[in-house]
């Protein structure tokens, strides 16, 4: 592991003791010194430039090599100067001053190779015209030195000279310029580098530093000079060898580490053959220890190894063709083998080829799976083709065994069948066939469950194999040679469709894959034989009623074309008869839907057995039927309709009880009411409305005023749906007084329709409308809020406030938002929920939702809303119902006022609604209030309150406001006279009493 001390203390060492010896030379002898100090650092240069030189090979580094080639001229000119120094003088060349001239020029090109080595960082130059380009100048100096031509800088013994103090400086400008070059390019650097550059250059300076201060041989300026001078060239020494030689050193161990770790097999071997190094997977490989191959050959080490590798393929070619690949299969393993040129690596001999084994089994493995993947989800699309085409399932399966042999990876004869399976017969049965013929067709048309080998695999529902079936086989026929089968289960879903019955050849080896795949094919051929069962059901389903199997309105509009044909070709007559329950909502809200769907099969099949062969019976929805029918005349007709209105409304016995329903009958007569299927169905169903709307339980021919009354509703409804938005509809007030004084208490909202050309139309034909088409839902929540809102503005108008009463309709009552609509109809009028009564019919109580509309009523009643049952006792609510309901006021229906007191079972019926609603603590209103024996009577049974035509009937707003101040002002007047009448008594008391006194007096 590499110390990241720039200079740890066994570096330092070294020149501490060369500093501790050469100080102490320096007081023996300064020329011993000077030799000494001289030749230290001209060594360390020369070593210097030596590890650059070498370590240059491997780390191409041209920011080192710079530094070396450079201080190589340094150490040479410092070697020079020495020769020529005063008491050393080797050559008659030399003379006195030349020693101080290789000095300066060692400094300047010392300085100069500092400033501008940062300037080689990333490059990587040759290092023989590196060299040569860095000598060149000294040489030219040296020259001029020799010649006698170079200036006489100084001379020793005397002063210092102001050139040589200008060179010094100048070297130590050139080098603290460098330094600033080295702090900016300070992240191009190693940290390690840049720390031992920076002080070598800094010794360098401090060096020069020295020299200018005193040059005198001997002085304590030039022995620190000399040492510090020294030290730099240590320091660079001792950089250069940790970045030449260690690092790379610790580099190569830490990669060979991950070299002997690699899971790939790593060779290395020159081009001819011979093996340099291989990893430890390369030795699994080739059975052979790593240390014992160096210069073997790959064919001698795959001779003696014993393994099946063969050597050419391991380290054959030169690495030419880059990193290319290739794969080889060996035994059961698969290999890729690449090959990469590495260099000659500075050494001489052939060059060197990296070779990478790698073992891709796995990958393989996965890319056949893959292959095998994607061959199998091509045939299965395929099938899936064939079964998306319009062809009958036969010729389809056929198509299915056929994609299924020209498969050529799938082992098979082409000879196989598809069996169905018969849940009516409990058997397989021969469905599709490629290859089969002869008796074979015969015998094997049929399968029982466990016969055979088809018979087993739908039996236990798990693929059955054999290669040998002579004595498998329970059917045996003429000719049968031997063979063997796959018979694969056609199943989906835990259902068994049928069997794929494939054949083998004779001792034919099973494949689990094979089986696999044939098991895919059925389970697809198992979704198109489902699917086309679907369709075919759909097909039946689309013309057949599911709940009774009559004809639907689609099936019944094509058997009607049909009966419509043959009565043409026949002229005769015939007649539709369209059939509409009665009560069915009653019942089905009673019961529950189940016992619904038990009563509409019940109708079915009395009907059916009342029919004759010809006849035509459809349900086309919910309580309708539809009968088409051979008749004599419309006699017969409406004979045939008496029968069905009687076979329904005989009592039917549900899981509850016996239910009663009625039919209502529209009869339309062929040709005369229509010649079409459809318009037959039009009339029938206009003149079953008609029936409908004038008592029920009953039938009627369609007529023109039958179609007339049916234009009529059509049309109503058409503009009801717009009324609202036209502004026609509008609320008109009735008042309610109490019977006792008179006094107006509330008022009851009703709504009425005014259209501009047909006038004002009444609610008893628009309501049901209303109700009928969905309308009365935006209708409802309009009365509401303009009633709410009006009462508001009475309040505000200084009129004392009034219950204002609402209809709400039993469509209404069941909408699951309603108690939300009223919660904020409250809030955005500012009505205060005391002064709002609902009124709610009790035939909007009755049925199977009961326990619903139970709990909206209590929500109202948490609002603080009054809720009014409105035409009591018309309907069938019971007195349990009635206790459980949040119900404060009782209406008596208009029917039992009218025969008030002359009726007395009207009376009865009156008087126990009053004795009810007052022992429940109810307010009990009378509607209908006609005639002042009404009002009497209606006072001695204890009655509250009225509202009727005696008093007022409904009125628009303005007259309801005058008519409600008409009230008050009698009112405030009956009040004064009474207040009058006391005061009258009052004083009369007093004069009686003061006359006696008077007397007295």
């Amino acid at each position: 592991m590499s110390d990241k001390r720039p200079f740890p203390p066994e570096v330092l060492l070294t020149p501490l003791l060369a500093t501790l010896f050469l100080g102490g030379v320096s007081r023996v002898d300064y020329a011993v010194f000077h030799a000494m100090a001289e030749g230290f650092s001209i060594f360390t240069g020369l070593m210097l430039f030596t590890v650059a030189w070498i370590g240059y090979q491997f780390t191409r580094n041209g920011f080192l090599i710079y530094l070396g080639s450079g201080y190589l001229w340094v150490s040479l000119l410092d070697f020079f100067h020495l020769l020529a120094f005063e008491g050393a003088a080797t050559f008659s060349l030399f003379h006195p001053h030349t020693a101080l001239s290789h000095w300066m020029i060692a400094r300047l090109l010392e300085g100069f190779v500092l400033a501008t080595a940062v300037f080689m960082r990333g490059r990587s130059p040759a290092r023989g015209r590196l060299l040569m380009l860095l000598g060149l100048p000294p040489l030219l100096l040296e020259l001029l030195i020799i010649g006698g031509h170079f200036p006489v800088l100084a001379i020793p013994g005397q002063d210092q000279g102001n050139h040589r103090i200008l060179v010094e400086f100048t070297i130590m400008a050139v080098i603290a310029l460098g330094m600033a070059g080295y702090r900016n390019r300070e992240r191009e650097l190693d940290p390690q580098s840049h720390a031992w550059i920076l002080w070598a250059m800094a010794l360098t300076i401090v060096s020069e530093g020295m020299f200018t201060l005193d040059a005198t041989h001997g002085s304590v300026p030039d022995l620190v000079g000399h040492l510090v001078k020294f030290l730099a060239f240590w320091v660079l020494f001792q950089g250069m060898v940790r970045a030449m030689l260690i690092r790379p050193f610790q580099a190569m161990q830490l990669t060979y580490g991950v070299f002997d770790r690699l899971p790939e097999a790593v060779l290395i071997a020159r081009t001819d053959g011979t093996l340099l190094q291989i990893n430890r997977r390369a030795g699994e490989l080739l059975g052979v220890a790593p240390d014992s191959i160096c210069g073997r050959t790959c064919e001698e080490v795959a001779r003696t190894s014993g393994h099946a590798l063969p050597p050419l393929e391991i380290c054959g070619g030169d690495g030419a063709e880059g990193s290319g690949a290739r794969e080889m299969k060996l035994g059961e393993r698969w290999y890729e083998i690449s090959h990469a040129p590495l260099g000659d690596w500075g050494l001489e001999g052939p060059a060197r080829v990296i070779h990478l084994i790698r073992d891709i089994t796995s990958r393989k493995q996965m890319e056949l799976q893959e292959l095998k993947h994607l061959r199998h989800q091509n045939a299965l699309g395929r099938i899936i083709e064939i079964g998306l085409e319009p062809r009958p399932l036969e010729g389809i399966l056929e198509e299915c065994l056929t994609s299924l042999f020209q498969l050529p990876w799938i082992t098979i004869e082409s000879r196989g069948a598809v069996f169905l399976w018969d849940p009516q017969q409990s058997l397989l049965e021969m469905t599709a066939q490629v290859g089969l013929e002869g008796p074979l067709l015969e015998r094997c048309r049929q399968v029982a469950p466990g016969e055979c080998l088809c018979g087993e695999a739908a039996r236990i529902r798990r693929p059955v194999f054999e290669n040998r079936v002579e004595q498998a086989h329970t059917t045996r026929y003429p000719g049968m040679h031997p063979h063997g089968h796959y018979c694969i289960p056609i199943q989906a879903h835990g259902t068994l469709f049928g069997v794929l019955n494939l054949y083998v050849t004779h001792g034919h080896c099973h494949d689990p894959d094979e089986e696999a795949f044939l098991v895919m094919a059925a389970n697809e051929i198992a979704s198109i034989v489902q699917r086309s069962r679907s369709e075919t059901l759909l097909r039946k389903f689309a013309q057949v009623d599911p709940l009774t199997d009559l004809l639907n309105r689609r099936g019944f509009e094509k058997a009607l074309v049909r009966f419509i044909t043959h009565l043409a070709n026949d002229t005769s007559m015939g007649a539709v008869l369209f059939v509409d329950l009665d009560r069915f909502k009653f019942v089905n809200d009673t019961f529950g839907h189940k016992a619904g769907d038990d009563l509409i099969k019940a109708v079915s099949r009395r009907l059916q057995a009342m029919l004759r062969t010809g006849d035509a019976l459809a349900r086309p929805g919910g309580d309708e039927f539809i009968i088409a029918a051979q008749v004599k005349d419309g006699a017969t007709a409406g004979n045939l309709a008496q029968r069905v209105i009687h076979a329904i409304t005989s009592p039917i016995a549900l899981g509850g009880g016996d239910a009663h329903v009625g039919a209502s009958v529209g009869i339309a007569l062929y040709p005369g009411d229509a010649t079409t299927a459809e318009g037959l169905l039009q009339c029938a169903d206009t003149a079953m409305f008609h029936a409908k709307e004038t008592g029920r339980n009953r039938y009627a021919f369609f007529d023109g005023q039958v179609q007339e009354t049916a234009m009529e509703r059509q049309r109503l409804t058409h503009l009801l749906k717009g009324a609202l938005k036209r502004g026609e509809l509008t609320l008109h007030y009735q008042p309610q007084v109490e019977i006792t004084t008179g006094v107006m208490v509330g008022a009851e909202a009703l709504l009425r329709w005014t259209h501009p050309e047909m006038g004002a139309i009444s609610p008893a034909r628009f309501i049901p409308i209303a109700e009928e088409s969905g309308a009365i839902l935006p209708i409802g929540e309009w009365v509401l809020e303009t009633a709410c809102r009006q009462a508001m503005e009475w309040l505000r108008e200084g009129l004392p406030p009034l219950r204002m009463g609402v209809n709400l309709s039993p469509r209404q009552l069941r909408e699951p938002g309603l108690v939300e609509t009223v919660q904020r109809i409250l809030a955005s009028t500012g009505m205060n929920p005391a002064h709002l009564e609902l009124e709610i019919t009790e035939s909007a109580t009755e049925g199977r939702e009961e326990k619903i509309i139970i709990d909206t009523l209590n929500r109202l009643a948490a609002l603080g809303v009054s809720l009014s049952i409105d035409d009591y006792g018309t309907g069938a609510s019971s007195l349990k119902r009635l206790h459980q309901f949040p119900v404060s006021t009782l209406k008596i229906d208009r029917s039992f006022i009218m025969g008030l007191p002359a009726d007395q079972d009207a009376t009865t019926i009156v008087a126990a609604t009053v004795a009810l609603g007052r022992g429940l603590r109810m307010r009990v209103i009378a509607e209908g209030v006609e005639t002042e024996r009404h009002r009497n009577t209606l006072m001695q049974l204890h009655c509250h309150e009225m509202q009727g035509y005696l008093y007022e009937p409904p009125l628009p707003r303005n007259e309801f406001v005058r008519v409600l101040l008409e009230n008050v002002a009698v009112q405030q007047l009956g009040e004064r006279v009474d207040r009058e009448t006391e005061l009258r008594k009052l004083q009369a008391g007093r004069r009686d009493s003061a006359a006696p006194a008077q007397v007295d007096g």
